[in-house]
């Protein structure tokens, strides 16, 4: 095996062997069960005893969950052979390479290998079993009892029932049974004893994770999971769902058949599906990074001392400014900074007990916080006309519900200008939301990321619940949303001037600094500039917000031509369309969910397309985010401050071509369903 040099854990590693069964170095990192898992994907060391808690990537590479022993030396065996798997069609038996006694399997399931049949083992014609149908004298075979490693089904994900019978086995008639037919339930063995239909499946043979479906309904590969399989440990029948639909969910596994267990073999799941780590990135806006904020970054390069956990006093005198400019008061003693919006919010839901509620469809990066400190989280409708704020009556009805099941919300995450939709809430809305929460005791917190990217701020008033609920509301916003690039995580939290938000303030930075979670030096350096709001930041601000308004307006546009429903967008670098009403066009597609959606616009569109099961929607909804930073992003700087300087931005060839584009996408479904018969 050749070994790649120069990087720094190539350089650390110990020379890896190119033999099958022999361990490589091992790779340490969370979720990894026993020593770590290899490169290939398959599990550590040659005797790792995981406790099965590792992602699925280290539990396919041997299609067993991660507990027992992927290889084991045999008792008494001092050459080391390792019990391996015959693959192939109707061969499921462990064998040996060479040599050695029989021994017992390592899951436990004790099979005598290669040994010889029993003396009388005969079948009822009287006519001797074929060398190789080996089986223990009395011993039945449960139906549905496939050997715990080694049969693997097309996809290589492991079956949980349905042993094969080794190939040339004869059935008791004498009639050769073809090869890889399954026994069917209830038939007899040879003594005459009916085998159970139904048996505990053995040791190490679990579904893996990721593949969990309810009974008898079939797994993303398309093959039936028959009614008793065991689902994994400490998993709610209701949590199959809730994980396609909702893949905030930090367990690894992703949308059924798109996820880490889905049809995908072994290390090598279909790219952007599924978990956490492939949700939609932050709307990037396509621009070219302002010059004044690239000095002011390189200036502080050189700085060694690294800021405090909360942030530095220089940065949050410049937070209390950018809040004071706004209405809301602020001292530097009730602000805390932080690399990105999404520490804040993990430190946030760390320092409130209590489950947390969250508009339908919300922001991708609400939930997984909340599940990743194991907080259940309930979706709230919103009404028509907007998003991110939850419909008052639609709150009033889910805590109560919650609250009658042994539930405890307490924390409202909302945002007056919103993720995915690109709406601001009314300010009436708002404060019946607001009003219907303080009477449930809840805590807000209110993500105003977009509120400095009002598309028409003439016509669109924002306010704050920290303006109506000042000592419940904790307000949070990311600076990536108008004032730094996404690539520079800074964000900024502001909470209620009270004894109560004290408490508070002190828990979160208790928090930050234990996740070791500080803006760098160099960051903060430019944050503090930009939240100053010099003329410099404010002109390029308002030149990038009547940008991308125009292009989303052109966006929406071409969407409701076709056919599709969306809110017209108010704010943010984004819409939010429904293609519910050409189903019929894209099921010609193959289209029927919103994750086969999100495939099919990513690919035609030749830009990321994120299906609304990603921020909270059903899966069914045929429901997509579609941003306009990828419209305006003509691969060089030069050409994407273009469309800053530029009179009729829409004009600009590299422009117009992508939007062209997504009207021929949109315009094709409409002629499509046009002609579609109907069903």
């Amino acid at each position: 095996m050749t070994r790649r040099h120069g990087g720094y854990w190539d350089q650390r590693a110990a020379p890896r062997q190119g033999t099958e069964g022999e361990t490589g170095p091992v790779l340490v990192g969370p979720g990894a069960s026993g020593a770590g898992a290899r490169p290939d994907g398959r599990n550590g060391t040659a005797t790792e005893t995981g406790n099965g808690n590792g992602t699925d990537e280290e539990r396919r590479g041997n299609g067993e969950t991660g507990t027992g022993k992927v290889s084991a030396r045999e008792p008494g065996d001092e050459t080391g052979k390792v019990m391996t798997t015959e693959r192939g069609a109707g061969k499921g038996r462990k064998r040996r390479r060479s040599g050695g006694a029989a021994t017992e399997k390592p899951t436990g399931a004790e099979k005598p290998t290669d040994t010889e049949e029993p003396t009388g083992a005969e079948t009822p014609d009287g006519a001797e079993k074929p060398t190789g149908a080996e089986e223990p004298t009395g011993m039945e075979e449960p139906t549905g009892t496939e050997e715990p490693t080694g049969t693997e089904t097309p996809d290589g994900a492991e079956k949980p029932t349905g042993t094969e019978e080794p190939t040339g086995a004869e059935t008791p008639d004498g009639a050769e049974k073809p090869t890889g037919a399954e026994e069917p339930t209830g038939t007899e063995t040879p003594e005459g004893a009916e085998k159970p239909t139904e048996t505990e499946e053995p040791t190490g043979t679990e579904q893996p994770t990721g593949t969990e479906t309810p009974d008898g309904t079939k797994t993303p590969d398309g093959t039936e999971t028959p009614t008793g399989t065991e689902t994994p440990t400490g998993t709610d029948r209701a949590e199959v769902r809730m994980r396609r639909t909702d893949p905030g969910g930090l367990a690894v596994t992703g949308p059924a058949g798109h996820g880490t267990g889905g049809g995908a073999a072994a290390g090598h799941e279909p790219v952007g599906h599924g978990p956490v780590r492939y949700g939609p990135h932050f709307p990037d806006d396509g621009l070219p990074v302002l010059p004044e904020l690239s000095a002011v970054l390189a200036a502080a390069a050189g700085r060694a001392r690294g800021e405090p956990a909360g942030g530095g006093a220089a940065l949050l005198d410049a937070a209390s400014g950018y809040w004071d400019r706004r209405g809301l008061t602020t001292e530097p003693a009730h602000l805390a900074a932080a690399p990105g919006a999404g520490a804040l919010l993990l430190a946030l839901t760390a320092a409130l007990d209590g489950d947390v509620l969250v508009p339908r469809p919300c922001a991708a990066w609400w939930a997984p916080y909340a599940r990743l400190l194991g907080r259940p989280v309930f979706h709230v409708p919103t009404p028509a006309e907007s998003g991110g704020v939850p419909d008052p009556y639609a709150l009033l009805e889910t805590v109560r519900r919650v609250r009658a099941e042994g539930g405890d919300p307490r924390l409202l995450v909302l945002s007056v200008a919103d993720d995915p939709t690109g709406t601001v809430a009314p300010p009436e809305l708002l404060h019946e939301t607001v009003e219907a929460a303080a009477a449930e005791g809840l805590h807000l917190v209110s993500d105003e990321t977009w509120r400095d990217t009002l598309h028409d701020a003439h016509a669109t008033v924002v306010l704050s619940p920290a303006e109506m609920l000042p000592e419940r509301v904790t307000v949070v916003t990311d600076l990536a949303g108008a004032l730094l690039p996404p690539a520079w995580p800074a964000a900024v939290a502001r909470f209620p001037a009270s004894a109560a938000g004290s408490g508070l303030h002190a828990r979160v930075l208790d928090v930050l600094t234990a996740l070791g979670a500080r803006v760098a030096a160099p960051v903060a350096a430019a944050a503090g500039y930009a939240l100053d709001e010099p003329e410099p930041v404010t002109a390029h601000r308002a030149a990038a917000v009547r940008l991308h308004a125009r292009v989303a307006a052109a966006a929406h546009a071409a969407v409701v031509a076709a056919g599709a429903t969306a809110r017209p967008p108010q704010a943010g670098r984004h819409l939010y369309a429904d293609l519910g009403p050409l189903r019929d066009a894209l099921g010609a597609e193959g289209v029927g969910d919103a994750q086969e959606l999100e495939d099919y616009l990513t690919a035609r569109l030749g830009m990321p397309a994120p299906g609304g099961h990603r921020f909270g929607d059903e899966l069914s909804a045929l429901r997509v985010r579609l941003a306009t930073g990828p419209l305006l992003d003509a691969g060089t700087d030069e050409r994407r401050a273009e469309c800053l300087l530029s009179s009729d931005p829409l004009e600009l060839p590299h422009v117009q071509r992508a939007l062209t584009g997504l009207k021929s996408v949109f315009d094709g479904l409409r002629d499509a369903q046009r002609w579609e018969p109907p069903r």
